[in-house]
This record gives C-alpha cells, structure tokens and sequence, in this order.
C-alpha cells in the first residue's frame, strides 16, 4: 500500500507503480465511490472507442453502479451525494 499526499488544489497522484500495473493513461476518466466506511474506490473507465479498461472486463450488459447515488455537476460530470 503506498500513501499518497493531497495538494492545496485537491489533487492526489497515482504511484507510478500502480499506474504501470493498472496501465492506465493520462486523460483516463475514473468513476469515484465513496463507501459509508469512507473508502475511495476508482473505477478506471476505457477511452472512446475502447471495448474496456484495465479490471473491467468488455460487456454489453451494462450493471447499474452501486454505492451513493450521483448528482449532477454543471458540465456534464457528476459527483457523490454526501
């Protein structure tokens, strides 16, 4: 497990160690959930025209995410109700 720190402007960086195992890329999106234990879980989604992502296996049948239910954000993005 690596710690990482969180910049003045809410940032955090991936370990290069855990970028090269999970061969994700700059501009990747990430679906974040937040678990009632306050547990961050990223869910690294494939690029356009991409059939998947690194642990996300190709499917056509879609399952609803679960977790906090989302809200949107003005620019499309969406984020956890606390």
């Amino acid at each position: 497990m690596d710690t990482v720190t969180i910049t003045k402007d809410w940032r955090i960086t991936i370990p290069r160690e855990c970028r090269e195992l999970l061969g994700i890329r700059p501009g990747q999106k990430v679906d974040v959930t937040v678990s009632k234990g306050g547990i961050i879980s990223l869910e690294f989604l494939p690029f356009e025209g991409e059939a998947s992502a690194p642990g996300r296996a190709a499917s056509s049948d879609h399952q609803p995410k679960r977790g906090a239910p989302k809200t949107p954000r003005p620019g499309g993005e969406v984020a956890a109700r606390p």
